[in-house]
Formats: structure tokens, C-alpha cells, sequence
């Protein structure tokens, strides 16, 4: 849900074809009853409103998850929406499937900070785990030194989960 509760977003599951899983984004606007899809790649989000947040100033979404089965890829991606066009403005790939989003949270109305970790298991190690930061409204990122780093995208998760 927004923070201005106007706009909830959502996905809903279903199979392509009847053979594999199919992802799609919708946003609902409370006041209007507009329902629009949302043209992603379907990514299949893991743990519910705990992957889709709108950013502070409600001016983006972001979507973190796996892709879905009917992309024949492998691997999780974060997708940053823009939501005054329903568009895919940014978008970070990770297509190994041992590379994982292991955490994500809006730092400020267009800063997304967010963290991958890569191992040859696909098993979390704090030792391969890399930080960033993601400005949605122009695409700079940055890559935080490795020391400390998690505790910052803890305290995101956190009071975002709140």
C-alpha cells in the first residue's frame, strides 16, 4: 500500500499456457478503482508486500524477485516502476542463480539501497555480500565499502516492514 494509501500494489500468479508460472504487477488506485497492469517481466515475489514497496514519496515502485518461469531465465532481479508512467525505469539484473538480493529498502524518496551476496552454493555468505545504492530518478548507482554496510539495509528492512 502507498503511503498515501491511494495505491495498492499487487501481483497475481497464473499459469501461461498451462505450463509454466506467470507473474504480473497490477496497481489499484482506491479512489478511482483503475486497475492497471504493469508491463514487467513478471517476477514471482517470494514473501508478498514484503518485495513490492512504493518509495517514500510514492513516485516509484520497486519489485524484487525471482523470475518467472515463463522467461526461461534464471536468477532474481529489482525493478524500479515509475508511476507516472507504469513503466520499467530502472532495472537490476542478476542472472546468475547463485547471486542473490539478499535486502532492499527506500533510503529517501529516489535512493534505493539494496545488497546482492554471490556464492558457488547460492547459500547467503556475509563474505561475498556487496552494498549499493540505486538513484531511480537517474540511474547513478554507488558501491558501498564492504565494512558495516549490513547493518544499514537491516534497519531499512525493518522499519519498512513495520
Amino acid at each position: 500500500i502507498s503511503n498515501d494509501g491511494k495505491l495498492i500494489a499487487y501481483t497475481i500468479y497464473g499459469a501461461n499456457s498451462g505450463k509454466y508460472a506467470k507473474a504480473v504487477t497490477h496497481i489499484y488506485d482506491v479512489q478511482t478503482g483503475k486497475d492497471t497492469t504493469v508491463p514487467t517481466e513478471g517476477l514471482l515475489v517470494s514473501d508478498g508486500s514484503y518485495s513490492i514497496r512504493f518509495s517514500p514519496d510514492n513516485a516509484y515502485l520497486s519489485i524484487v524477485g525471482n523470475y518467472a518461469a515463463d522467461t526461461h531465465k534464471s536468477g532474481m532481479e529489482l525493478q524500479i516502476i515509475s508511476m507516472s508512467t507504469n513503466d520499467v525505469t530502472r532495472q537490476i539484473d542478476s542472472k546468475n542463480p547463485q547471486q542473490i538480493i539478499t535486502g532492499y529498502g527506500w533510503a529517501g524518496n529516489h535512493t534505493m539501497i539494496y545488497s546482492t551476496n554471490s556464492s558457488s552454493t547460492g547459500i547467503y555468505a556475509p563474505t561475498q555480500a556487496k552494498y549499493y545504492s540505486l538513484d531511480a530518478s537517474t540511474g547513478k548507482t554507488f558501491t558501498f565499502p564492504q565494512s558495516g554496510t549490513a547493518k544499514l539495509v537491516n534497519i531499512l528492512n525493518y522499519r519498512q516492514s513495520q
